[in-house]
C-alpha cells in the first residue's frame, strides 16, 4: 500500500491540452460562422459545434488529472479512470521502447515536436512497467520530465531484477523473454549462442534490441526493444560480463540509445 508522499511528480505536459484546444477550435468556430450566415441559426451545426466544445473541455479535464507519481513503495498514476499503485515488492518486469520523433510538418508537427522533445532529447520514451498480477503503469514522452521518472523507477527496482539474473544465470542462463543471457553467451529463442567476447556491439539503436558480432555488417540478434524485458537490465549485465563497456551512468533511460 502506497501512503508515503511523492518523491516527484509527474503531469503530462502542457502543451497537450493547448495542442487539444487548437485541433478543435478551428472546426468548432468554422461550423459556428457558417450556422449563423443564414436567415435563421442552423441549429445542426450548432449542436454539432457545441457536441465538440463539450469533447475538447472533457479532453482538457482529463488530461489535466492525468499524473505519475514516484514514491518510497512504488509508482502510482492517477487519471480521470482511477488510480493504479505498483508497489516495487510486486514488479514482475518492465517493457522499454525508444522511438526517434516524426511529424507530418506544418504547425500541428511542430507542436506534436514541441511536446515529445521535453521527455526524450529528440526522441519519444515509451515504459511499461508490469506488476505480478498484470497491472500495468505506462509512462511516456508526454508526461513532463519523463526520463526522470523512468530513471527513478529502474534505480528502485533494477536490484531486486538483478538478483534473479544472479540466481539463474550460472543455471542455465538468466532469461530476457526469448532471450537468454550466460556468463558466456547470450542466445536469442532457438538460434545459435554468441559467445559474448565476439560481441562488438550491444545498445538499442531505434527502435530495436542491437547486438552485433565481430568482423559482421548486419546485427546477429535485432529485436524490438519492447519485446524483450527488462532490456536495459540485459544491456547492464553484458556490459558487467565485459561486452562493449561504457562508463554511461546505469539508471539513465537514454543510455546505450543511439
Amino acid at each position: 500500500m502506497i501512503i508515503s508522499p511523492a518523491i516527484s511528480s509527474h503531469r503530462l505536459n502542457r502543451s497537450i491540452p493547448g495542442a487539444v484546444i487548437f485541433m478543435f477550435a478551428i472546426p468548432i468556430v468554422i461550423m459556428a460562422m457558417i450556422a449563423f450566415q443564414g436567415p435563421a441559426p442552423d441549429m445542426t451545426l450548432l449542436a454539432i459545434a457545441v457536441g465538440l466544445l463539450a469533447v475538447t473541455i472533457a479532453l482538457v479535464v482529463a488530461i489535466g488529472k492525468t499524473l505519475v507519481t514516484v514514491h518510497q513503495e512504488g509508482v502510482r498514476r492517477t487519471s480521470v479512470f482511477g488510480v493504479t499503485d505498483i508497489e516495487w515488492k510486486d514488479v514482475r518486469e518492465y517493457r522499454y521502447r525508444v522511438t526517434p520523433i516524426q511529424t507530418g510538418g506544418g504547425l500541428i508537427g511542430a507542436l506534436i515536436v514541441a511536446i515529445a522533445s521535453r521527455g526524450g532529447r529528440g526522441v519519444n520514451l515509451f515504459f511499461t512497467l508490469i506488476a505480478n498480477d498484470g497491472r500495468k503503469i505506462k509512462v511516456s514522452s508526454n508526461f513532463i520530465n519523463a526520463d526522470e521518472a523512468i530513471g527513478q523507477i529502474l534505480g528502485q527496482i533494477h536490484p531486486a531484477l538483478q538478483k534473479k539474473v544472479d540466481e539463474t544465470i550460472d543455471r542455465g542462463g538468466a532469461a530476457f523473454g526469448d532471450l537468454k543471457l550466460t556468463r558466456r553467451t547470450v542466445q536469442w529463442k532457438n538460434k545459435e549462442a554468441i559467445v559474448l567476447s565476439d560481441i562488438t556491439r550491444a545498445e538499442i539503436k531505434s527502435t530495436k534490441l542491437s547486438i552485433r558480432k565481430k568482423d559482421k555488417m548486419f546485427d546477429a540478434i535485432s529485436a524490438p526493444s519492447h519485446k524483450v524485458p527488462n532490456v536495459l537490465l540485459l544491456l547492464e549485465n553484458m556490459e558487467m560480463l565485459g561486452v562493449a563497456k561504457s562508463t554511461t551512468p546505469k539508471i539513465d533511460p537514454l543510455a546505450r540509445v543511439r
